[in-house]
């Protein structure tokens, strides 16, 4: 089916955040307990992929040429980055400090969809890239078209 829609929710002292409960039944159907957390190549935030989706994408990087400098900087960023986070029995998950960082997320923040992924963001900054991103669309309907929109 597909993670769908934007929820905020707010990290607890341990680092810990409640799974929109949408999110946490699409993670369950895709039969997993636990996620893939790691940064983001083009946006200021965390993907999170539910483990059988991460495992297909780790399945498409042993077939790219491993001496190839590009494919090896990107292995080095997105893959020395991940951490495994469990459900927890409330339907959390953890996020390490680093992550939290990177994406200057520190206390609220925005899940938003992403077809097999979902992602963190700063709300702050996450209400900064939409209104951009609404404003190229609206800029650009050859492209809507193009996709059949």
């Amino acid at each position: 089916m597909g993670f769908r829609g934007s929820f905020e929710h707010a990290f607890d002292d341990k680092g810990r955040v409640s799974v929109p409960a949408r999110f946490r039944d699409e993670i369950r159907a895709r039969g997993a307990e636990s996620v893939v957390i790691t940064r983001s190549v083009t946006s200021p935030c965390l993907e999170v992929y539910p483990l059988a989706a991460w495992v297909e994408l780790e399945d498409k990087f042993r077939s790219t040429p491993h001496f190839d400098p590009r494919y090896a900087q990107l292995r080095r960023h997105y893959f020395s980055a991940a951490f495994d986070s469990a459900l927890d029995k409330q339907g959390r998950i953890s996020v390490p400090a680093n992550l939290r960082d990177h994406a200057g997320i520190t206390r609220e923040v925005r899940f938003v969809s992403d077809f097999d992924r979902f992602q963190l963001w700063d709300p702050q900054t996450w209400a900064r890239i939409d209104s951009e991103d609404a404003r190229a669309l609206r800029e650009n309907p050859a492209f809507l078209a193009e996709i059949g929109i």
